[in-house]
């Protein structure tokens, strides 16, 4: 039993010295020394260039989104436009069409006019010529 109990001692004291020279390996850490710290200082800007970067081209992304998003919205008040356009020249034919119409039917209306004085013109004579007549007839 002497034995067994030195050999579980033995082994206890193994494993406290190498936690101790674990412990002491791990806690003592190499100082940095100058060019460490400025090497570590680069290494931060570089990150910070990269995030810099990286939202940089997230605007730049979203700006040309925009700008797509505003050139179909130009597009379409452009064909919006050219339809209107298109309407407003539908628009002056008829009304010329209109105009043509008007002056035909004036046209048409000044020459039944004046058919009609000189249909009263002829009636006038014709009355005017019968009361000659019947006078001429009433005198013999």
């Amino acid at each position: 039993m002497k034995r067994s109990m030195v050999t579980v001692l033995t082994g206890i004291l193994s494993v406290i010295v190498a936690l101790i020279f674990f412990v002491t390996v791990s806690s003592c850490q190499k100082q940095e020394g100058t060019m460490e710290k400025a090497g570590k200082k680069i290494d931060d800007s570089v990150e910070a260039a990269k995030d810099t970067a990286a939202k940089a081209e997230e605007k730049v992304d979203a700006a040309k989104d925009t700008a797509v998003k505003a050139e179909e919205k130009v597009d379409a008040a452009q064909d919006t436009a050219a339809k209107a356009e298109e309407k407003v020249e539908a628009a002056k034919d008829t009304a010329v069409k209109a105009e043509e119409k008007v002056d035909a039917a004036q046209d048409t209306a000044a020459k039944a006019d004046k058919k009609i004085d000189e249909s009263i013109d002829k009636a006038k004579e014709a009355m005017q010529d019968t009361a000659k007549k019947a006078e001429e007839k009433t005198k013999e």
